[in-house]
């Protein structure tokens, strides 16, 4: 069970450990099935050790939500009220000698001091010494596998100061693309309107110093618009997005771009299509994109796959792309 992270520096992608974390792995899918982290920037960076995101209106907040601050939730038939943090067993395993890029939530004590919970906020290990990272309970749901360029960029940031250790210039995650979700989806799930754009908070307390040197920021549709570019949906802040890509996972290896464009081709003109590879083997990483001439095709296409397509004997998984830059995405 794998999530891709489109961050402003490229894309992480981190393998669960849904066995021996199954809540923490549930609160972390359905978060990011939400939107939840969109926008969310990297923040409390402790060079060459670790890093926290997870908290889509910091500096302002630095806390965050979890799942079940939404409504019920029910996992391994354990029902869960509705809160804003979700308990999670204070267990820990052991991960090997590399310790870099394991993936845990903040921990804190419940009212009553006596069992761990959680809400959204995540760390990331920067560090290949998991014996430095005791001093911070963790409690490890999953492992970045694909991005570790991403994380050096991270660890190579320079911060505000050590105190709190903000970002100067801003590293954020723009999309988060559930590649497996085992889970039943809660039934507020449907109701929950995900987010697509920038908050005010968040565009208030984003820092993209050279962005903002060239364009004057008369209003707040101006400040939207940078936001935008820096999460590359625009290739310019003046310049508006477009709706009419697909992101296509689950896909056989064997799959290629040529043959998923004649797919989609029935719904439309496909004037775009990739399935992305590593760059270093050139092997399928089994997603893809595939952008249409118009939205309306791109419209037809999801209707009628949404609930089951099989592609050379996969069971794909498709939905809206959030972004357009996706679909020149290498690794």
């Amino acid at each position: 069970m794998s999530v891709l992270l489109e961050t402003t520096e490229g894309n992480l992608v981190i393998d669960l450990f849904v066995d021996e974390q199954p809540l923490a792995c549930y609160n972390f899918l359905k978060l990011c099935k939400l939107n939840y982290y969109f926008f969310t920037p990297f923040y409390d960076l402790h060079k060459d050790l670790i890093v926290t995101s997870g908290d889509p209106d910091y500096p302002e907040s630095t806390d965050g939500n979890a799942i079940n601050n939404f409504g019920d939730v029910s996992i391994n038939e354990v029902s869960i009220k509705q809160n804003k943090y979700l308990p999670i067993p204070n267990t820990q395993h052991e991960y090997g000698d590399n310790g870099i890029g394991l993936v845990s939530f903040v921990t804190k004590k419940d009212i009553d001091g006596k069992k761990l919970v959680i809400g959204s906020q995540f760390t990331i290990s920067l560090t290949a010494d998991v014996a430095n990272l005791k001093s911070f309970n963790q409690v490890y749901f999953g492992k970045v596998v694909e991005g570790f360029q991403v994380l050096e960029k991270i660890n190579l940031s320079v911060v505000e100061n050590m105190e709190t250790r903000r970002l100067l210039k801003d590293i954020r995650i723009t999309h988060t693309h559930n590649i497996y979700d085992p889970y039943v989806d809660p039934s507020f799930m449907d109701k929950k309107k995900s987010t697509e754009l920038p908050s005010d908070t968040q565009i208030a307390n984003m820092r993209i110093p050279e962005l903002v040197s060239e364009a004057k920021l008369e209003d707040s549709s101006t400040y939207l618009a940078l936001a935008l570019e820096l999460m590359n949906d625009l290739p310019h802040y003046q310049i508006k997005p477009s709706p009419r890509t697909l992101f296509i996972a689950k896909l056989n290896p064997i799959t290629t771009s040529e043959s998923l464009s004649i797919i989609f081709s029935r719904f439309g003109n496909v004037i775009n299509c990739n399935v992305v590879e590593d760059r270093k083997t050139n092997k399928s990483l089994c997603y893809g994109f595939v952008e249409f001439e118009d939205k309306q095709q791109a419209d037809r296409a999801y209707s009628k796959l949404k609930d089951g397509c099989i592609i050379d004997g996969r069971n794909v998984v498709i939905d809206f792309s959030q972004s357009v830059k996706n679909m020149k995405l290498q690794r």
